[in-house]
């Protein structure tokens, strides 16, 4: 599911356009939009993420763009447990202490990420 069918159908509308083609060629998305949402009664989005596969223009190899809206400013969610949630660190790695801490609003982003499941069920780990 995306933020709302619209702002789906010109993603695809978008990628399809052959005017947008031409500068950054043939695109489609191969990991569907996923949304994460808190609180549905909201009806604001907090993250969104797809993934997009495509042709490098250069060397003609297929290239994944992993495509994150990580802060929505609507969402009063994002802004006061992932941005503005900076006062405390945890540790950036649990087996590895030694590759330092990142603020805790950070991690619960990305715990949020890595938990998100298309529609088949397969996260992006």
């Amino acid at each position: 599911m995306f933020a709302n069918i619209g702002d789906s159908n010109k993603l695809m509308a978008d990628l399809a356009d052959s005017n947008v083609q031409t500068k950054i060629g043939q695109w489609t998305i191969v990991w569907s939009p996923v949304i994460y949402d808190h609180d549905p009664k909201s009806q604001v989005w907090d993250n969104i993420v797809y993934v997009a596969k495509g042709q490098n223009l250069t060397t003609n190899n297929p290239q994944y763009v992993v495509a994150i809206a990580a802060t929505n400013p609507k969402s009063v969610f994002d802004w006061l447990q992932e941005d503005v949630n900076t006062h405390n660190m945890v540790l950036w790695s649990s087996t590895n202490p030694e590759q330092g801490h990142i603020s805790e609003g950070t991690n619960t982003g990305i715990k949020i990420l890595q938990g998100m499941k298309n529609s088949s069920n397969l996260s992006l780990l």
